[in-house]
């Protein structure tokens, strides 16, 4: 896509975006007041529909028919590159037998060799939904198809009482939803100030309902992934991104275009390494769970960076781009959500 097509507060809320990850992805903040865990918790969930969002507003540029095939190849071949870097991580954490398990298990199409990955796969199973709502022409249904997605996706997982049995299912046809969400929000021009107060509601709503699945369901507040305040909290959240143009923004939305994917692939090797330390060294827990997520976003990102510049063919092959076993060409930047 053409540079000129870009959103800079798009771009840059990519790196917020993968810093809301992480927050997801230390464990629970057991050492911290409960309160404190659930809220930091709920307040990364807008991160992965963001991306689903960001996929179908890019989606909604292009007209052609067969515009999902290259977001296809291209998000395939993130999953199954990502998958394969990360089997060191699988082999240090699991013994040789549980790792082979799980590499070779049918589960690994889904989900890939770590648990993050499953994204990607549902990203690549969403793009490949797109193209034969395209060849059928089906885009009349997407009103119903975002209706049943997101529906789905919270009677299969948080308000599942049988969970954890349909929360991946759940999960993963979400992003049909969110990402025909994206599509609309293309040439919506709905402000900030609706934007915060979807973000203020959809937040609020999701304490209500993380403190009332424990009440009525008996589940654990931090634990659910998909709540109904989650839908406007996101929307609310890429709003704000589309809208915003400031000072600066420019080299953010570089980075973020450029490093918000490895930041994503990655990072769990940065979480894994510093979690080590902390219990080697015999620091007190909470130090990790203070320090964990911004050294985490700040160390993943600079790696990122450096391998960019001393190893540009290799982050080629990080970003999906398979550059390492292609004639040498110019780098282009790949970003977390299919363009």
């Amino acid at each position: 896509m053409d540079n000129t097509a870009r959103n800079e507060g798009i771009d840059s809320f990519r790196l917020l975006a993968c810093f809301s990850v992480i927050s997801l992805h230390i464990g629970y903040y057991r050492t911290l007041p409960d309160w404190a865990g659930v809220l930091i918790r709920l307040s990364g969930r807008w991160a992965v529909p963001f991306f689903f969002i960001v996929s179908g507003y890019f989606l909604a540029t292009k007209t052609k028919p067969d515009r999902c095939v290259k977001s296809l190849i291209r998000a395939g071949s993130i999953f199954a590159i990502a998958s394969v870097f990360l089997i060191p991580l699988v082999l240090v954490q699991t013994d040789l037998r549980h790792a082979l398990m799980k590499i070779f298990s049918i589960e690994v199409i889904t989900g890939g060799t770590y648990y993050h990955l499953w994204f990607l796969s549902a990203l690549t199973f969403c793009l490949l939904f797109f193209l034969a709502c395209d060849y059928w022409k089906l885009s009349r249904y997407f009103g119903a198809f975002t209706l049943i997605s997101l529906t789905s996706s919270l009677v299969l997982g948080v308000y599942n009482p049988f969970e954890p049995y349909g929360l991946e299912l759940g999960r993963y046809v979400s992003g049909i939803g969110f990402i025909i969400i994206g599509m609309h929000l293309r040439n919506s021009n709905l402000g900030i100030r609706f934007a915060i107060c979807l973000v203020v509601l959809g937040f609020l709503l999701q304490i209500v309902e993380a403190y009332g699945i424990k009440h009525y369901l008996g589940k654990d507040p931090h634990s659910p992934q998909i709540l109904i305040g989650t839908i406007p909290f996101a929307i609310g959240m890429f709003i704000i991104a589309k809208s915003l143009n400031f000072k600066g923004s420019a080299h953010l939305a570089n980075l973020g275009r450029t490093h918000a994917l490895p930041v994503y692939i990655f990072h769990v090797y940065v979480v894994w390494a510093i979690t080590e330390i902390v219990l080697k060294m015999g620091y007190p827990p909470i130090i990790r769970d203070v320090l964990v997520v911004p050294l985490t976003f700040l160390i993943t990102l600079n790696l990122s960076i450096a391998v960019e510049k001393f190893a540009p063919r290799l982050f080629n092959l990080m970003s999906g781009d398979l550059s390492i076993i292609l004639p040498s060409k110019p780098k282009a930047k790949t970003t977390l959500a299919s363009e």
